[in-house]
């Protein structure tokens, strides 16, 4: 590509490094808050239900969690054999994957809860 094809190829690019980038952080800060709750119930280990008032956020399940995600990285590159090509793609296809699974368990159960319960107020 040349020209604006090259610009605009460059910008979309851009764009979905940071679309992937905010789904992942919100996603992650979500399952952390759920996971230091359940700690914090008795249904996870209650190591990781602490909340620091100091930070408000459950430190101990980000740091498990950023622990996770470098083994997981590590392990890819490995097996892709360190081309960045292959691992650009095998973690793009698990993040789109992921979400991907996700949203077809909730868009479902719109139209079930509407019928279900259709006096409820929804925004």
């Amino acid at each position: 590509m040349t020209g604006a094809g090259s610009v605009l190829g460059g910008l979309a690019a851009i764009m979905l490094i940071l679309t992937v980038l905010s789904s992942g952080v919100t996603w992650i800060m979500g399952s952390d808050r759920a996971l230091a709750v359940s700690g914090y119930d008795g249904a996870a280990p209650r190591g990781l239900g602490v909340i620091p008032s100091r930070f408000g956020t459950p430190v101990r399940v980000n740091i498990l969690g950023g622990l996770v995600s470098t083994g997981l990285l590590v392990l890819a590159h490995e097996l892709t054999h360190g081309s960045t090509t292959k691992l650009f793609g095998a973690v793009l296809g698990l993040a789109v994957s992921t979400t991907l699974v996700s949203y077809l368990g909730i868009f479902p159960a719109l139209p079930v809860l509407r019928r279900k319960y259709p006096n409820v107020p929804r925004p």
